[in-house]
């Protein structure tokens, strides 16, 4: 098998690895720090249970913002704060799915560009976390999610630059004038 077939399998792993992490614990809650939670009214007719918060993914934050945009402007949130948590948190998987389809395609500068978005927003994600007390001492901590997105980001923009170098010195460019 050639060096740029087994780049682009590789890719194509961490890519999907990428999107797994949307379905990955992000925030994640002790028992100690589950006992001072309490059930998030979200409407009047829905309401999340505590320990179903114990450990929640972007997917799930997704979800719970998209039922949200309906019903907590009546409970007095403010429509933009919903807009930018429901837009950060799309923003990820819209970037994460294109970054799976640049790679599928064989793509490697939007690759690198996309799993630079990927850290950026999984960095802005986790500020807004910590600026709303999501995350900190007495409440969440940081799940698996969160380092994964910077780990296989990283890995996909290295793998990406070893993927253009070798394509060049396949093709027979010099890669330095």
């Amino acid at each position: 098998m050639s060096k740029s077939k087994i780049l682009f399998w590789i890719k194509m792993a961490v890519a999907a690895l990428i999107i797994i992490c949307l379905f990955l614990p992000y925030v994640t809650h002790t028992e100690k720090q589950m006992e001072g939670m309490s059930d998030m009214k979200i409407s009047d007719d829905i309401t999340i249970n505590a320990s179903a918060a114990k450990d929640l993914s972007i997917a799930e934050y997704i979800q719970v913002y998209m039922v949200a945009s309906k019903n907590l402007s009546a409970l007095g949130v403010d429509d933009t704060y919903i807009a930018v948590y429901l837009g950060l948190y799309l923003a990820l998987a819209m970037f994460t799915v294109l970054n799976l389809i640049m790679a599928l395609l064989g793509k490697n500068i939007p690759e690198i560009v996309f799993s630079g978005i990927i850290i950026l927003l999984n960095y802005a994600i986790k500020w807004d976390f910590d600026d709303r007390n999501i995350i900190g001492e007495y409440e969440g901590t940081v799940g698996i999610a969160y380092n994964l997105f910077y780990a296989f980001a990283f890995c996909m923009i290295g793998v990406s630059v070893v993927s253009v170098i070798v394509n060049k010195v396949s093709d027979g460019k010099k890669i330095v004038n």
